[in-house]
């Protein structure tokens, strides 16, 4: 099985080549936090217009803290885009098992966002026998610092430590933090930070692929 997985592009379009399975882990918007309806819906239709357009097997997508219009309208978000969007959900596809959660710690009141006390009982709900995890943000001290050479880690410790429990994990997509895009294997499971921006919002970084 070969994947593909892209986040953070922000109203940037790519080509992607084909794969077996899509994955999207969050931020297609480019918005500031509260806009006009019909902006949001401008900016979502152009994001599923171009996600329905790929050509893939299966589509993932979990929304990410800039993604307000899919917050505030998930029964259409659902309706439209040929994906499945998982909140905290669990997907079984060609035998392996993807689950995904969009949360992160609030921030400035963006959106798809818990206080850091509520993580541990959401991540909590991974399932142990999870091959593919995807979440908007990252683990703890895994590819989740601003900007090179950085010294300050803006992960989850609940989300770390939960990973540190699936035995079975064999990749973990997320983005969110854009200076740490890329890839680095850890205790026999691959983490992908699939951000296409850096941290000035330029699309200087390519998708992520990764084979089952």
């Amino acid at each position: 099985m070969n994947i593909i997985g892209i986040g953070d592009n922000h109203d940037h379009s790519i080509m992607l080549p084909k794969a077996d399975v899509l994955i999207h882990t969050g931020d297609f918007s480019f918005l500031p936090r509260e806009v006009d309806h019909s902006f949001a819906l401008q900016e979502f239709s152009r994001f599923a217009a171009w996600m329905n357009y790929q050509d893939f097997k299966h589509k993932i997508y979990v929304p990410g803290n800039h993604d307000q219009f899919v917050e505030k309208n998930l029964s259409l978000a659902k309706d439209t885009l040929d994906a499945h969007i998982l909140i905290d959900e669990e997907i079984e596809i060609e035998g392996y098992k993807f689950y995904g959660s969009p949360w992160t710690i609030h921030f400035c009141s963006w959106y798809w966002a818990k206080d850091y006390s509520q993580l541990e009982h959401i991540y909590d709900q991974i399932p142990s026998d999870t091959d593919v995890l995807v979440t908007h943000g990252p683990p703890w001290s895994i590819l989740d610092q601003p900007l090179p050479k950085s010294k300050e880690n803006l992960g989850c410790r609940h989300l770390y430590n939960k990973i540190s429990k699936l035995n079975n994990l064999k990749v973990h997509f997320f983005g969110h933090i854009h200076g740490s895009a890329g890839k680095v294997e850890k205790d026999k499971t691959t983490f992908i930070n699939c951000s296409i921006m850096n941290e000035r919002y330029f699309p200087i970084n390519n998708y992520q692929y990764f084979s089952i």
